[in-house]
């Protein structure tokens, strides 16, 4: 519940409701994905394929961005010079 004070507005936990959405939104993507699963068809749900291959792709994309901080980086790393 949301609670209007004056001209601040505040949830009913105490904190202004910007505090959780990096909680909400993953959840709220999963919530997303399940809803667009079923809406294609029990039977990618119930093969398991299309699950497989979005969260292998989801792992991937965690594993790039942590293993390679920036592009500029990645760049310097793989145009280095030969050293003798």
């Amino acid at each position: 519940m949301l609670y209007s004070f004056g001209n601040k507005t505040r949830s009913s936990w105490g904190g202004t409701g910007g505090e959780g959405m990096f909680f909400v939104l993953p959840l709220l993507n999963l919530f997303l994905d399940v809803v667009v699963l079923v809406l294609l068809g029990f039977t990618y749900l119930l093969s398991g394929s299309l699950i497989l291959c979005h969260w292998i792709y989801i792992l991937l994309s965690l594993y790039f961005l942590v293993s390679m901080p920036s592009p500029s980086l990645r760049l310097s790393h793989s145009f280095r010079p030969w050293r003798r």
